[in-house]
């Protein structure tokens, strides 16, 4: 069991912030309130988020722990349990997104599985490892992780895989300055290459691996394998007695067992006999070796169950040690609980002594605020009397200026009555005298049919007044004649129509619009375009008004 990493400084705060709360609340002003209720938040805060971050520690720190117990029992080799420890570091890496150590726990859990034969379970691992280390650009995990990938493509007898893999780990291996790892999967792919007899390949890789690491004792018993299988005995001689200058028995045994048969394919029983004792006595000596290591591991094996023992003491041990600073911290929380609790009553006590005499003065205050009361209400009919009279006041004065303004609006409306009458009377007056010309002239009954269209204008217009072409010039000239004479200023532009011609002169006669409109049935929308289009043609800008530029003729 893990317990978060709480500082004892936020415990402290955040439980005596907790004891004092209560005190507060009830003794102190409002402003006090609130500063304190502010920093008890912050306190909390400041615990929730140490809490989330030392979480995220212990997480890391019991993956790691996890891994380091499962290393220790793949050493004994207690394949099982380092399998569990290897699985629940797995899935705890995924659970907190820590890539990697998922990354570290796959590559550990697929060695495992490699040699418990769970080949295609291992090459998942070795995959999911590869492309973490990939990404975090890891490049010595990554090529290791390659390597392990191309080893178990090996067993599966994968042939293409193999080589592409371990191309791949000395591909990232050679981007690293040490040359040991480099050096390590070459000599380890050469290896693969000569055992299965591609020779074309061995050269190379050779190189490889003797450039980077010179004097290397497996580099010469390769070097010994790849002059055998070449048939050149004096070589494979040559790069064999230098491996056997080494304290490792497997290679010494492994070269000498390969100077024996070189020297009983050449007929040279005394060497051959000589080399057959001194692989016998290697042999021997990895035979007492392996016993030794078998000694060993169970020693190790019985280390590691009393190692494995002494943590969980420990763990124990620490999990009794924070009950017990837990427990200390809760009973000093008490504590300073029960003494605010004291000390609040204390306050209390002086408070209601105080409070006894304060209560006193208000019953004396009391009767003095009767008395002011009454002279209070007797002001307040006053001045309710006073509002009243006030609104009185009010409402007469909105009534007056309503009075005035219709008085106002009347006056308008009498002038501009005022106005139309006048402007009847000029011209019942000049048709009268037209009238009186006509009759001296003999006015032809076409002239009146154009006074009579010209009066329904102004008075009733409709569509379908006036028809004819003729009837429009007839109508144009009774129009000069009465309005001022516009004839010339329009036929100056020859860009107007007919159409234009009739708006004009309607609108140089005082028609408005909606008049227009009712007489060339169309609404005041196409008036209003129609008259912009004549202003432009006419040359005037967006702001002159068509009527005033007409009625500047005007008589």
């Amino acid at each position: 069991m893990y317990l978060p990493c709480i500082c004892p400084f936020q415990i402290f705060g955040f439980f005596s912030a907790a004891a004092y709360l209560c005190l507060i609340l009830f003794q102190t002003p409002t402003t006090m309130r609130i500063i304190f209720i502010i920093y008890y938040l912050l306190i909390t805060l400041l615990f929730v988020s140490c809490q989330e971050s030392s979480s995220v520690e212990v997480e890391r720190e019991k993956i790691a722990s996890l891994l380091q117990k499962g290393d220790s029992c793949r050493q004994v080799g207690n394949e099982e349990n380092s399998i569990a420890f290897y699985y629940r570091s797995l899935e705890l890496a995924k659970q907190t997104g820590e890539q990697s150590l998922e990354a570290a726990a796959s590559d550990r859990l697929g060695i495992v599985y490699l040699y418990r034969e769970l080949y295609y379970d291992a090459l998942d691992l070795f995959r999911q490892s590869a492309s973490i280390y990939a990404l975090t650009g890891e490049n010595i995990r990554l090529a290791l992780a390659l390597r392990n990938i191309g080893r178990t493509n090996l067993v599966l007898h994968h042939s293409d895989s193999i080589a592409c893999y371990y191309e791949q780990a000395i591909e990232v291996a050679s981007r690293l300055e040490d040359k040991k790892l480099l050096h390590t999967i070459s000599k380890e792919l050469e290896a693969i290459y000569s055992k299965a007899g591609f020779y074309d390949y061995s050269p190379r890789l050779m190189l490889k691996c003797l450039d980077s690491v010179s004097d290397d004792d497996f580099s010469n018993l390769l070097a010994g394998e790849y002059y055998i299988g070449m048939n050149n005995a004096e070589e494979a001689r040559i790069w064999l007695k230098k491996a056997v200058q080494t304290s490792d028995m497997y290679i010494c045994s492994s070269a000498y067992q390969l100077l024996y048969e070189i020297e009983k394919r050449t007929n040279h029983p005394d060497t051959a006999v000589k080399y057959a004792e001194y692989y016998i006595q290697c042999k021997d000596s990895l035979d007492k070796q392996i016993s030794v290591s078998s000694t060993i591991r169970a020693l190790g094996q019985n280390y590691e169950k009393e190692r494995l023992k002494w943590e969980n003491q420990q763990l124990q041990n620490e999990q009794l040690r924070k009950r017990m600073y837990y427990l200390i911290i809760l009973s000093i929380s008490c504590c300073l609980l029960v003494v605010g609790l004291v000390l609040y009553y204390r306050e209390k006590w002086k408070k209601e002594k105080v409070l006894a005499g304060v209560m006193k003065r208000l019953r004396d205050n009391e009767r003095q605020i009767e008395n002011y009361t009454a002279v209070i209400e007797k002001n307040r009919r006053i001045i309710s009397d006073l509002k009243g009279t006030q609104q009185k006041n009010a409402l007469l004065l909105h009534e007056e200026k309503n009075k005035s303004i219709n008085y106002e609006n009347l006056q308008h409306e009498n002038l501009l009555l005022m106005k139309q009458l006048h402007i009847l009377h000029s011209d019942r007056e000049g048709l009268l005298q037209q009238l009186q010309m006509g009759t001296n002239s003999s006015i032809s009954s076409q002239r009146i049919t154009a006074f009579t269209q010209l009066w329904l204008l102004k008075s009733e217009p409709y569509y379908g007044i006036i028809e004819t072409q003729e009837e429009w010039n007839r109508l144009f000239e009774l129009i000069d004649l009465f309005y001022g004479n516009i004839s010339a200023r329009l036929n100056g532009c020859e860009l107007l129509r007919e159409h234009d011609r009739r708006i004009c002169y309607l609108l140089h006669a005082g028609l408005d619009n909606s008049a227009l409109g009712i007489l060339f049935n169309i609404d005041n929308t196409s008036v209003t375009k129609s008259k912009q289009r004549i202003k432009k043609k006419l040359g005037l800008g967006p702001n002159d008004v068509l009527e005033t530029f007409l009625n500047e003729n005007k008589k």
